[in-house]
């Protein structure tokens, strides 16, 4: 399994992808969605909980390595969901971001500090959330997944 692996992530980014993971988290308080939203002391961009495989790592244990390191959140339910992210970085050479999308609802969950790389780590309001998201590839794929919680949650 680990040689399949690192055959994948080498098969795409030598085709100028790289392979990620990106984690929805929300729960609901007095009726209303909440999702968690982070953002990047190196940005500044406000996202969800994502980031880049490491060789040799699964997409749920990635998942939830970047959610702990991110937010101090650890979950153990996250679901990964028949939907993908895709950006492309800005930088000097084209690399383009496949990011597989894992969800899961928090139940009070508590946290331990965010690692030094994140300014903080929020609970927003869903009607605010497309409003505080800094891409707009992000804000699309927000709505692709509130439709399938949607779907799923019979809000």
């Amino acid at each position: 399994m680990f040689s399949e692996r690192v055959s994948v992530i080498y098969y795409l980014l030598t085709r100028g992808y790289i392979p990620g993971v990106l984690t929805v988290v929300y729960r609901k308080t007095r009726g209303q969605l909440e999702f968690l939203l982070v953002k990047s002391k190196v940005s500044k961009a406000v996202t969800f909980p994502s980031g880049s495989l490491l060789i040799g790592e699964g997409e749920q244990q990635s998942a939830a390595r970047e959610l702990l390191e991110e937010t101090g959140i650890k979950l153990a339910n996250l679901v990964r969901i028949p939907l993908q992210h895709e950006f492309t970085y800005k930088l000097p050479i084209r690399l383009k971001s496949i990011q597989k999308i894992f969800i899961a609802e928090a139940n009070n969950n508590k946290h331990e500090k965010p690692e030094r790389s994140t300014d903080w780590a929020r609970w927003i309001r869903a009607k605010e959330v497309r409003r505080k998201l800094t891409h707009k590839e992000l804000r699309q794929t927000f709505n692709l997944v509130m439709e399938y919680i949607k779907r799923r949650r019979k809000i």
